[in-house]
């Protein structure tokens, strides 16, 4: 379970960790999923507030994976208020926090 303390939807951070090969979870019922190999060592961040999907390597280059999204389910959207189950196969490691500053 992910818990918006807000009464309104909020932006999220959420890091995927590798190794995962393209990674998809489900909050609240909506699907966020990316077309795209994790390594071991390394972690995916998407943030909805900037708009932005990055890959971090081991060495700590990062790379821009705008691109590698699931184009079929807008993955900048919005966790609901309240208590939102949190779905995946439990493959890869995942933090998912609501309400970023």
């Amino acid at each position: 379970m992910i818990n918006n303390t807000s009464f309104v939807e909020t932006e999220f951070l959420m890091k995927i960790y590798g190794p995962v090969s393209n990674p998809s979870i489900l909050i609240g019922g909506h699907e966020y999923s990316l077309n795209i190999e994790v390594d071991s060592g390394e972690y995916l961040t998407i943030d909805s507030r900037d708009k932005t999907i990055k890959l971090t390597h081991g060495t700590g280059e990062i790379d821009n994976c705008f691109k590698y999204r699931n184009k079929e389910s807008y993955i900048f959207e919005k966790i609901p208020s309240g208590n939102s189950p949190v779905l995946w196969n439990g493959e890869f490691a995942l933090d998912a926090n609501s309400g970023i500053d």
